[in-house]
């Protein structure tokens, strides 16, 4: 940044000033200031023309806290206007939303400069830099997070008993178990258990069509 030649005694630049930037480029770098730092609030940042030159409203919509002290003058009156600094402010800002709001309006001074003088009715300045905590500022409710609990799933089984109408259900052997019958009815069943048809399985004395579901 190139060095400043101030007429007034008091005139500054800000750190990040740069000439080429226009208000409205200094608005977008300031909106995502906010939306990195203070996520938890929701900032309305805009730039318009004004008589003089430039001016930059940042306007303080919602957040997950109260804004004003209990009591106090902006409680009552349900809102805050100032302009280029909220630190006269912080008794009467709770102290979440006036660590947010003044390190975004900082942020957003770090831009300016201004050689004006009051005194003599003399301003000069890239842009005015106004602050605005909204009359219909909303408190926003922490979204709960969702807890998700897996189902564990249970595997299917096949009934070692007699039981099932039409099907009979045998010991084949010591790590194995046989269905014979109508093993229509639940094939898909035992393919998922790992069944496999079999035409000669051994039954009793002689063989018989079966499926054996799988290891035990």
């Amino acid at each position: 940044m190139a060095k400043m030649n101030f007429y007034t005694q008091n005139g500054w630049a800000g750190s990040n000033y740069d000439s080429k930037l226009q208000t409205k480029d200094i608005a977008a770098k300031v909106r995502a200031f906010a939306k990195k730092n203070f996520h938890e609030f929701k900032f309305s940042v805009t730039s318009r023309w004004s008589m003089y030159t430039d001016s930059l409203y940042i306007v303080l919509k919602s957040g997950l806290c109260v804004p004003f002290v209990e009591e106090t003058r902006s409680a009552q009156r349900g809102y805050i206007r100032t302009m280029s600094s909220v630190k006269e402010w912080r008794d009467e800002i709770t102290p979440k939303v006036f660590a947010a709001l003044d390190g975004v309006t900082s942020y957003a001074s770090s831009y300016r400069y201004d050689d004006s003088d009051g005194m003599q009715d003399y301003y000069d300045t890239n842009f005015f830099l106004k602050i605005e905590i909204a009359d219909d500022y909303k408190v926003i409710e922490p979204k709960a997070k969702k807890q998700t609990t897996k189902k564990q799933e249970e595997p299917e089984t096949v009934e070692t008993s007699n039981s099932v109408e039409g099907l009979e259900i045998v010991d084949y052997s010591e790590k194995a178990i046989a269905v014979f019958g109508e093993t229509k009815v639940i094939k898909d069943q035992l393919k998922e258990l790992g069944g496999k048809f079999n035409p000669a399985l051994r039954h009793g004395e002689g063989k018989r069509a079966g499926r054996i579901p799988g290891k035990l």
